[in-house]
């Protein structure tokens, strides 16, 4: 009887393993294994976005070195360009200024004793304005080129600014030399009309002249 019990236990024990090893094999087989090669693909795509996002940067600083460079090859052409432009602008003046004061010379002291140009003091004081327009133009432009710097906050606006500012001076220069020549043509016309108008000797007076010689 005894050994009849234990041998009912040792069954139950028995048959309570085999389902418990069958309901741990099944739940086992059920949970899904972690995916090596998923992971290496995420693992991957990280390091590939890492990869882009390192090239980008230094494409990035790529451009903008650049850039630099190309802005500082235009800083170094507007400073050569405006020193340029203004000694010619100076050139200008000068030769200019010379020019009307030979033609007032010429005015005062050949033609106002016999003619007088109703409008010489207005052609005067137009030159005097384009001349002095033309001077501060001058000094806006090369203010412009002497703050340019690739450093500062828009250095394409300061590069527009700049170019605007040299045809400003190139049409007060213009407007200059035209009020020059105005004055020119001027005393020029008054000059010749005066020439035109002396009275000249003609041949009927010569025997007259060498008659009166001969009594």
């Amino acid at each position: 009887m005894l050994s009849q019990l234990r041998s009912a236990k040792l069954i139950t024990f028995v048959t309570f393993a085999v389902i418990f090893a069958f309901v741990f094999t099944t739940l086992a087989a059920a949970t899904p294994k972690p995916n090596s090669n998923s992971q290496g693909k995420a693992k991957t795509a990280t390091d590939s976005a890492k990869g882009k996002g390192k090239r980008r940067d230094k494409l990035e600083n790529r451009l903008t070195e650049v850039k630099l460079k190309v802005c500082e090859k235009k800083e170094a052409s507007i400073q050569k360009r405006s020193t340029k432009m203004v000694a010619k602008a100076e050139d200008i003046q000068i030769r200019f200024d010379r020019i009307v004061e030979k033609v007032d010379d010429y005015y005062v002291d050949v033609l106002s004793p016999d003619v007088e140009i109703e409008t010489y003091s207005d052609l005067l004081q137009i030159i005097e304005d384009y001349r002095r327009a033309a001077a501060n133009n001058l000094g806006v432009a090369e203010s412009t080129a002497e703050n340019f710097t690739c450093e500062g906050e828009n250095p394409k606006d300061q590069l527009k600014q700049f170019r605007t500012d040299v045809k400003v001076v190139i049409s007060s220069l213009q407007g200059y030399r035209k009020a020059v020549v105005n004055l020119i043509v001027a005393v020029r016309t008054k000059g010749k009309n005066i020439k035109e108008s002396e009275p000249v000797a003609t041949d009927s007076a010569k025997p007259a002249t060498e008659s009166a010689d001969t009594e």
